[in-house]
């Protein structure tokens, strides 16, 4: 009897343990996409290369590069020429 009951409770811990672990890995991936999506704006671009002439007390948690800001601001045009173009020609139609 007192070996299944300590059996259970390993068995519950164990369980506990993995649920946690689950959550856990579930929060980083919400903040990586987060981080990938809000990487992504030019506004954040912009933040990211003025920090260069005036660097934040604190680092980000997901810093990125220099390089990574010159290349959403490099990409966002031509995609939003092309949004534009396409959304005109179909609305014409």
């Amino acid at each position: 009897m007192i070996l299944s009951h300590q059996r259970h409770q390993r068995h519950q811990r164990h369980q506990r343990h993995q649920r946690h672990q689950r959550h856990q890995r579930h929060q980083r991936d919400q903040r990586r996409l987060m981080a990938v999506l809000r990487h992504a704006l030019p506004v954040s671009g912009w933040e990211r290369l003025s920090e260069v002439a005036f660097p934040k007390a604190a680092p980000a948690l997901l810093p990125w590069s220099e390089a990574g800001a010159w290349t959403v601001h490099v990409l966002w045009a031509p995609v939003a020429r092309t949004v534009t173009v396409l959304a005109v020609h179909r609305r014409d139609q």
